[in-house]
């Protein structure tokens, strides 16, 4: 978890209309799926840094 979101936005929502909203989450993506329900919805994710360039194996395939 890099310091790219202040945790004064962390779990924050923005809700454009009843079609697109946006969170943000810092953390792990198990437990961002953990706490938030989204079913019967089409979902993208964006993770920034989030080191899939690193060289770290372990962490590109735990998004894939």
């Amino acid at each position: 978890m890099g310091p790219e979101l202040s945790e004064k936005n962390n779990n924050s929502t923005i809700i454009k209309n009843n079609r697109l909203e946006g969170r943000f989450f810092k953390g792990l993506i198990f437990d961002f799926l953990q706490k938030y329900s989204f079913e019967d919805k089409f979902v993208l994710f964006f993770g920034f840094n989030p080191g899939f360039g690193s060289g770290y194996d372990k962490l590109l395939y735990s998004w894939c």
